[in-house]
């Protein structure tokens, strides 16, 4: 039997709140409910279809899991641990001074994405380069490096967004990044690297958002449109609720990079705890295999909320950083 959603009757935002207002007897009025990300971000809770903004359909990459490695002597030994778990991506502390035939033996860089996070700034450009045309010089091989060096070939993080910086500021900040790649030509192979923030939704319309503020700068400057690459990242679990199973913090930091459609989700890192980090990553192969939140394209498009939240972001882009 067919069913078509037109023969039930929707209730409108003002017969909704009107249910609410009466099931609260008096007692508290159903307008005065806002969801409250921060100052000059919020919106009321009751939203439908006839009250939604503008809405954009996002068609965002698969998310792929990751695992930061970090600096270890046992760099390479670990890594391949991950690797046989299934993860996706692998994140390196390097020096200037790293033998990459050490660090990536019995890796194969053609078959995964490597983030080269250099935190001494002193990553050896010519010797990666040297590395990579040496070893797959017929392969194509996927790696990001830090934004302080100039790459034509690897891809680079041109900013990076810190948790405690607010959703205001973030989004203005990427907007300007995004105006100032595309007026110096920069625009290829650029790579965001973003720290997830504990508000579920408002993180989820933040990386919507990101993407319709690169397509509308892009479209703005005439420029053919470019793929974008976000890394999430998890940073903030030392600042959250320590009654709380470190995992289950995670878990709902790592959802958000799923459903707002990250390019590298990576858990929990390995350099504090190899354990919860295979853990980790295990959530996200519940994410994928049970959940299939990597296989839905814009997993969150009529969610009016989030939609809304997404709306009202990337008018603070474009409209705040001008």
């Amino acid at each position: 039997m067919s069913v078509s959603f037109e023969e039930f009757n929707t209730q409108t935002r003002e017969e909704w709140i009107a249910k609410a207002n009466q099931d609260l007897k008096g007692k508290k009025d159903a307008n005065e409910f806002i969801y409250f990300v921060e100052e000059g971000l919020q919106i009321s809770p009751f939203q439908t279809n006839d009250s939604a903004p503008t809405t954009y359909t996002i068609e965002g990459p698969k998310t792929i899991s990751g695992v930061i490695i970090g600096d270890t002597n046992e760099a390479n030994q670990v890594a391949r641990k991950f690797l046989e778990n299934g993860a996706q991506a692998l994140a390196f502390d390097v020096i200037s001074g790293t033998n990459y035939e050490n660090l990536f033996e019995g890796i194969h860089l053609d078959m995964i994405t490597t983030h080269l996070m250099s935190s001494n700034n002193d990553l050896d450009q010519n010797k990666l380069s040297e590395y990579i045309s040496k070893s797959y010089s017929d392969k194509n091989v996927d790696i990001i490096i830090d934004g302080n060096h100039t790459s034509g070939s690897f891809k680079k993080i041109v900013t990076s967004l810190d948790y405690t910086t607010s959703f205001r500021l973030r989004i203005q900040q990427i907007t300007k990044t995004f105006r100032n790649l595309a007026d110096g030509n920069e625009y290829q192979n650029a790579v965001i690297k973003l720290s997830l923030k504990k508000d579920f939704l408002a993180q989820i319309a933040e990386l919507r958002a990101i993407r319709v503020i690169w397509s509308k700068v892009l479209e703005e400057k005439k420029i053919i449109f470019t793929p974008l690459t976000i890394i999430s990242t998890i940073d903030i679990l030392d600042e959250l609720n320590d009654d709380i199973h470190p995992l289950i913090q995670a878990n709902y930091l790592l959802m958000s990079a799923y459903m707002g459609m990250s390019d590298i989700a990576f858990g929990l890192p390995c350099s504090s705890d190899s354990e919860m980090a295979r853990l980790s990553l295990n959530i996200q192969h519940i994410f994928k295999e049970e959940s299939l939140l990597d296989q839905v394209v814009d997993p969150t498009r009529g969610s009016y909320i989030i939609e809304s939240l997404t709306d009202q972001m990337v008018k603070i882009g474009l409209e705040g950083s001008q």
